[in-house]
């Protein structure tokens, strides 16, 4: 039984390598895509909240008051489109 759960180790480490390649194929992210997104989500971010709008980067989440149109604003669009942020209403 202790060389079995060592073969099965061994065989999950060797799979890990074969998956990020996989994934990498299909979503091609180079090290200067990567920077390319975190500097376009920090000028979005940086527009909307100039513009009076609430952002909570840790949880996704923007805070817009409540009777306002969702949509107005392009880069809340954007943010939830591109980076998965989610709108949640605030009662002022």
């Amino acid at each position: 039984m202790h060389s079995t759960l060592w073969s099965l180790m061994a065989l999950s480490f060797s799979a890990v390598p074969r998956l990020i390649a996989i994934l990498l194929m299909r979503f091609p992210l180079s090290p200067a895509a990567l920077c390319k997104a975190k500097k376009r989500r920090a000028n979005l971010l940086y527009k909307l909240r100039r513009k009076g709008i609430e952002a909570d980067t840790k949880q996704r989440v923007i805070f817009i008051p409540y009777g306002e149109e969702t949509y107005k604003h392009i880069q809340v669009v954007r943010l939830c489109r591109e980076f998965n942020f989610n709108i949640q209403f605030i009662i002022t």
